[in-house]
């Protein structure tokens, strides 16, 4: 029994030694990777933050400037993912509430249509069934006939007051918000607040580019077209800008030539509008278009209800498709949990306070939006490592870690803007053990995807 006894020791010690071998081989891996990198020309005047621990246990197998903060562009989505499963919970949904006031008389309503959002991002989106413009038509059209509703002489009113008006997060650039990717947020969304421009180039480089047709169509908006044909396959390369004090827009850079027609999406900016003109031809009501900050449903009759997806499906596509509208509305939804009028200041607030009460200092989680886009957010390498091991004691992880893009067979986000790249993951080492990291980059030289793939090189040397 003693010599059993010893040996159950011996062999207890021998697989801590073992293991510590491990870890302390994959920290010198990754260190030398570490080194190789910081010696690339790319590097010369740029900053990296890398953090890398234990799943579990914490343990840190090796940090360089983890505690420096970085522009993080779209890891920081793994923040707001966390944070709004964990404050919303996975079966959260945004609901928007289509009503009136008065009784129809022999099917007409005197008064408006009254839509109440509380900003929701999906509605009229394409990314899921039940949120495509058709089901949308389908299932307010089947509503209204149940009440036996054929037209509002009203016309429609939105009715705002959940959602702050200010739609764009601080610290967005100009270069961004013109464009789909920099749609703001508001308590009524259409279609991800984006449209499309149809162009019809040259052909030959250098030729002009003339502008079709949007859709849908932007009435009102005047484009002032810069525009010039590029190589053939030279890719889109064209930029929307919002021209100050008009609600015109400038277009410029290039558009491959010698194609029929080519399309770039475009960010609509007033979204509130945008909606309410659209549910107005599908809603029966003819007059008006106009906003309330009015809330509630008091003295109202509600005909429908839309509900989007679960907040797991939606963070699924914030995290995979990486859609920026999708950060900014959990933000403000994050914010609606204990306040009248959600806000970005209180959504991000309420985000920082969550993360203080686990540790994070709120000095390392320096975020001005919640997807990442603005370049005045400052994130550490090791603070995003510390979130995604909290998201592993959570019941919603499962949820969390499938929402993750899949890069080089590693579960992880990435995020890239004018000289940032980074990554933030998990990754299991050749011992069996699971690993959590962060790398982020700043201020660059040469091409983003040259420096993607030396950091996905460094990534790798994190599972030796």
């Amino acid at each position: 029994m003693i010599r059993l006894h010893y040996l159950s020791i011996s062999l207890a010690l021998w697989g801590c030694s073992f293991f510590d071998l491990q870890a302390q081989d994959a920290a010198k891996s990754v260190s030398t990777a570490v080194e190789r990198l910081m010696s690339d020309p790319s590097m010369r005047y740029a900053q990296l933050g890398v953090h890398v621990e234990e799943a579990g246990s914490g343990k840190v197998l090796y940090s360089h400037d983890g505690r420096v903060g970085l522009v993080p562009a779209s890891s920081q989505k793994v923040v707001t993912a966390a944070t709004a499963l964990e404050l919303l919970g996975k079966d959260h949904r945004f609901e928007t509430i289509f009503a009136h006031a008065g009784a129809p008389k022999d099917g007409v309503v005197d008064g408006p249509l009254v839509v109440i959002g509380d900003g929701d991002p999906t509605l009229g989106s394409d990314r899921f069934m039940a949120t495509q413009e058709q089901a949308v038509v389908t299932g307010l059209t089947a509503a209204l006939d149940k009440a036996g509703i054929r037209q509002f002489r009203g016309g429609i009113e939105g009715r705002i007051g959940a959602v702050e008006r200010a739609t764009i997060p601080s610290g967005w650039i100009w270069e961004d918000i013109g464009n789909y990717y920099g749609a703001g947020h508001a308590a009524l969304n259409w279609h991800e607040n984006r449209f499309t421009l149809w162009l019809r180039p040259g052909r030959q480089p250098g030729d002009p580019v003339m502008v079709d047709r949007t859709d849908p169509s932007m009435d009102g908006i005047r484009f002032h077209n810069e525009l010039v044909s590029g190589a053939a396959g030279s890719g889109d390369n064209a930029y929307l800008f919002i021209r100050p004090g008009s609600s015109d827009m400038v277009i410029r850079g290039s558009v491959p030539c010698c194609v029929g027609q080519f399309k770039i999406s475009g960010a609509v900016m007033d979204p509130v509008a945008f909606t309410l003109r659209r549910l107005q031809l599908i809603g029966r009501a003819s007059g008006v278009v106009r906003e309330s900050s009015e809330k509630g449903i008091n003295g109202l009759t509600i005909i429908h209800t839309h509900r989007s997806p679960g907040l797991d499906s939606i963070v699924r596509e914030f995290l995979r498709e990486s859609i920026n509208l999708f950060g900014e509305a959990l933000v403000h939804a994050v914010s609606a949990t204990g306040t009248a009028t959600s806000t970005y200041d209180d959504g991000l607030a309420r985000m920082r306070r969550l993360w203080q009460e686990r540790g994070i200092d709120p000095e390392a989680l320096r975020m001005e939006d919640g997807s990442g886009l603005s370049p005045r957010n400052r994130v550490t390498a090791e603070s995003l490592v510390k979130v995604l091991q909290d998201a592993r004691k959570r019941p919603w992880f499962n949820v969390f870690e499938q929402a993750l893009p899949v890069h080089d067979g590693i579960r992880m986000k990435s995020g890239s803007m004018t000289g940032v790249r980074s990554y933030a993951g998990y990754i299991r080492g050749t011992d069996g053990t699971m690993r959590v990291f962060s790398v982020i980059v700043n201020n660059y030289s040469g091409s983003g995807s040259a420096m993607a793939r030396r950091l996905r090189e460094l990534i790798a040397w994190m599972s030796r």
